[in-house]
């Protein structure tokens, strides 16, 4: 069984074969500060399981010099996040958002579990924002039920692509990382907000979903 992932704008194409020997969400600083995101979801396969269908010449790969081990690679043309092997060539990263399908398997674990973004958390209210443009639906995978652990990039982690077991922002034991304090729309509750100024007000209650606006 196989599976087909591409960039944002289509010119480049992969496929992978399942399934995958690992698939994680990994919450170390240089993985959030690669992705942008709270966390990199990660698929990882064997290189003879991987393949470049279109566009390998569009694909740029990045290596952090103060790293053991850490990479990314991504399209020139529009920036997409794309698969990537391992500087000991014995594994091949795939960026699970880049899949075109459904993996069928789930990810089954939160690595540095300890380092993750102090304002991250599930307990937002669930939204389908589609439009005609782009309906783009939940992706099947992302459900919230992986374990946590304080992995490292030898046992259980991503090949050397993660520093083992340790955050480099903290240098220590996992622990939470240092990064700027919340901001005040990242937490996970929802209560009365006014605006000072201006005559619309925002009235959503705690746990009642959005509210209005008026």
């Amino acid at each position: 069984m196989k599976i087909r992932g591409s960039c944002l704008c289509g010119g480049v194409n992969f496929e992978a074969d399942l399934p995958f020997d690992r698939f994680v969400h990994c919450h170390c600083s240089r993985c959030r500060k690669a992705t942008g995101t709270a966390h990199a979801s990660n698929a990882v396969v064997q290189p003879s399981a991987f393949r470049w269908l279109v566009g390998a010449e569009h694909v740029s790969r990045f290596d952090l010099p103060t790293a053991r081990s850490f990479a990314t690679s991504f399209c020139r043309r529009c920036g997409s996040p794309l698969p990537h092997a391992t500087r000991s060539g014995r594994e091949v990263i795939i960026p699970a958002g880049a899949l075109d399908a459904d993996p069928v398997s789930k990810p089954d674990r939160h690595l540095h579990w300890g380092s993750r973004a102090p304002w991250y958390g599930d307990g937002l209210p669930k939204e389908q924002c589609l439009s005609s443009e782009a309906d783009v639906p939940a992706l099947p995978w992302a459900a919230s039920g992986a374990r946590q652990r304080e992995g490292s990039g030898e046992q259980g982690g991503v090949d050397g692509d993660c520093p083992a077991g340790r955050d480099p922002l903290r240098g220590g034991a996992p622990a939470r990382a240092r990064v700027p304090s919340a901001r005040p729309w990242a937490g996970a509750r929802t209560g009365v907000r006014r605006r000072t100024r201006g005559a619309r007000r925002w009235t959503g209650r705690r746990g009642r979903g959005r509210g209005s606006l008026r």
